[in-house]
């Protein structure tokens, strides 16, 4: 096992394909459906968590919301948020957070991959 990631999706179907991608690629992967069920999540685990995978649209928050609450509990914290639309607002939002990253829907392996591998994951 590589380490855990927190995967922020409320669509149950893309939030059991990107878990299963994650775990076939050597992640332990928390799953949350909602900005208040990631933040226990994060709160019971974040020693764990390598990276967050946020997506966008949550139902009790917006992910960009979510993105900057975890930031505050650990700064170092890789997180990519998901959207089906453009990025360029987020982009605007978290220009100066090296460690933040945008993944456009839908995604697939290898976008995901790189994605990981950016965020150099093994030496942190």
């Amino acid at each position: 096992m590589q380490g855990r990631i927190l995967l922020v999706e409320d669509d149950v179907i893309l939030r059991s394909v990107a878990s299963e991608v994650l775990q076939d690629m050597g992640w332990q992967v928390e799953e949350a459906s909602s900005s208040s069920d990631a933040k226990a999540k994060f709160r019971a685990h974040a020693v764990d968590i390598k990276a967050a995978i946020i997506d966008i649209g949550l139902p009790d928050r917006k992910g960009d919301e979510l993105a900057r609450e975890l930031r505050q509990m650990n700064d170092r914290l890789p997180i990519a948020l998901v959207t089906g639309y453009g990025s360029e607002s987020l982009e605007e939002n978290f220009k100066d957070d090296p460690l933040v990253a945008y993944l456009g829907k839908p995604y697939d392996l290898d976008q995901l991959e790189s994605l990981l591998e950016k965020f150099d994951l093994k030496n942190s």
